[in-house]
């Protein structure tokens, strides 16, 4: 993990965000909560960076003992394995804890509720000069990390793994 740049990114780490969590009560009947917790932004960067954005996708962080993953599957995510693909391990989300991420439990915030605006970054020595034109939240921006280059590519590769089912060529060996 890495300082975030001024942009949002996919592998942002926000300290607290709404939180949205569903399950089903004893009777069957549907039960919603809404907690304002920490979360990894899964929203990729060439959707992030166009006008229109209407929703931005985020899976909550759970603390590793909390995350309901087997002891084994904590070392392989741990070990930035492609196995399990559901988990993200995060080493430190900013306050020297580690978190998981299950991307089975995603979510969608309005991207009203970060008030984003395209900002050029042209001068950013980190920003693509083909593509200069970023995301930036104006409110609710609590970001504390970002995941380094090689632990977003193994979170593209984990997404398409999960929710595909595939086996990606050039995907991690593990």
């Amino acid at each position: 993990m890495r300082p975030c740049w001024p942009w949002l990114c996919q592998g942002d780490v926000f300290a607290a965000v709404p939180v949205v969590s569903v399950g089903v009560h004893e009777d069957g009947t549907l039960r919603t909560t809404v907690t304002n917790g920490p979360a990894l932004l899964l929203t990729h960067g060439c959707q992030l960076d166009k006008r229109g954005l209407s929703r931005l996708q985020f899976a909550p962080l759970l603390a590793v003992d909390a995350a309901s993953v087997t002891p084994s599957n904590i070392g392989q995510l741990r070990n930035k394995w492609l196995t399990p693909p559901e988990g993200i391990y995060i080493d430190d989300v900013g306050d020297g804890q580690p978190a998981i991420a299950l991307l089975g439990q995603g979510f969608m915030i309005p991207a009203t509720y970060f008030a984003l605006d395209l900002v050029d970054f042209t001068d950013n020595p980190e920003s693509d000069p083909e593509q200069p034109f970023h995301a930036v939240a104006r409110a609710n921006d609590d970001r504390t990390v970002t995941m380094e280059p090689a632990e977003s590519a193994l979170l593209e590769f984990k997404m398409a793994a999960y929710w595909i089912g595939l086996r990606l060529t050039g995907a991690p060996e593990r």
